[in-house]
């Protein structure tokens, strides 16, 4: 998620706590860097609340290990045993300039690191697109016209530019227009720009409806949030598309292609198909640490528009359909095949 208030707060927060922690020169030293990230989530950490995370126990099971001649070892070891307990997926550590392996929490990251693949998009071009689709951005915005007359839109990415939205939308759902249903395919979706969830699902609606809130880390004390921003579809298009729609996720969908699930599941002409969503959907801050190990701060609490968090849950489908790496082998997606029998 990415807008012009949580650039504001970010800075004015980030910048005093640099200095409220380490003054103005940044010791580098192993406790130190211990003690500054730390602190850093303490302070700006959108959801210790809404998955009743207690922090100060963490610094209490991770500070002793501190005394003496820690290791950089030691400390990397704290840091990613701390950001598995948060099992968040927009948090991550990077720890520059050393052999450690890059750490992303949340249920994407250990499926990752297993090896877990669910979803092929050649599969898909190769044996039910039969390599006849109108590719807007390779591997990452596709759409075409399945046998039946059944539409199919991949996206990707949610990328920060509306106005390429807005033209690529105009196009499809004028090429899509006749069909008697379209698949939206938000399979290992990595995000983006919220916005363009928004302004994506005004072709599906004639209807204003609100369906998320959202509220910022704004000060050092545990409850200090921003008031809550609404999120509501804002319809307009000259050209809707109203027949029925298959929203189809798997478990690497996640933050912006979750808060587009949000607004998505609002429609009445909607059915969600496939795995559970990721459950990120909060804003995050890039930040590093004095030896330049670089780590995400998520800062927001971030709710649909019946006000309940999926933080940490995610969006769970009306059926749950999964592939197995045998299906993808044998060139066979039965997650598509399932949205396309809802038509």
């Amino acid at each position: 998620m990415k807008n012009i208030v949580l650039t504001f707060i970010a800075l004015a927060l980030f910048c005093a706590c640099d200095k409220a922690l380490l003054g103005e020169t940044e010791e580098n030293t192993i406790l130190n860097n211990f003690e500054y990230f730390w602190q850093d989530y303490k302070d700006h950490y959108g959801n210790f609340r809404v998955k009743s995370i207690d922090w100060d126990a963490q610094y209490a099971r991770h500070r002793p290990s501190f005394d003496g001649n820690p290791t950089e070892e030691d400390l990397y070891t704290a840091l990613r045993s701390m950001q598995e307990v948060l099992d968040d997926g927009h948090v991550g550590l990077f720890p520059i300039g050393t052999d450690f392996p890059y750490f992303t929490s949340g249920v994407a990251g250990r499926l990752y690191k297993e090896g877990f693949k669910d979803f092929d998009l050649d599969v898909i071009k190769e044996n039910y697109l039969l390599n006849d689709y109108t590719e807007v951005i390779e591997n990452e915005v596709i759409y075409a016209t399945l046998p039946d007359n059944i539409g199919y839109i991949y996206l990707g990415l949610m990328f920060e530019d509306l106005q390429f939205w807005e033209e690529t939308f105009d196009q499809m759902i004028e090429d899509l227009g006749d069909t008697k249903g379209i698949i939206l395919d938000l399979r290992d979706n990595g995000g983006g720009e919220d916005e363009a969830g928004r302004l994506i699902t005004s072709y599906f609606t004639d209807a204003e409806t609100h369906y998320m809130e959202v509220r910022y880390k704004d000060g050092l004390a545990e409850d200090d949030f921003s008031e809550v921003y609404d999120w509501d579809i804002a319809p307009g298009r000259a050209t809707l598309y109203t027949n029925p729609i298959v929203l189809l996720t798997n478990r690497y969908t996640i933050s912006a292609g979750e808060t587009f699930g949000f607004a998505l599941k609002t429609l009445p002409q909607l059915t969600h198909i496939g795995d559970t969503t990721n459950g990120a959907f909060s804003d995050t801050v890039e930040r590093e640490l004095p030896n330049r190990w670089q780590y995400r701060v998520p800062v927001a609490e971030v709710f649909d528009g019946d006000g309940i968090s999926w933080e940490g849950i995610g969006l769970i489908p009306d059926q749950v359909t999964k592939n197995t790496a045998a299906d993808l082998e044998a060139g066979q997606d039965k997650m598509l095949e399932t949205s396309i029998a809802v038509f």
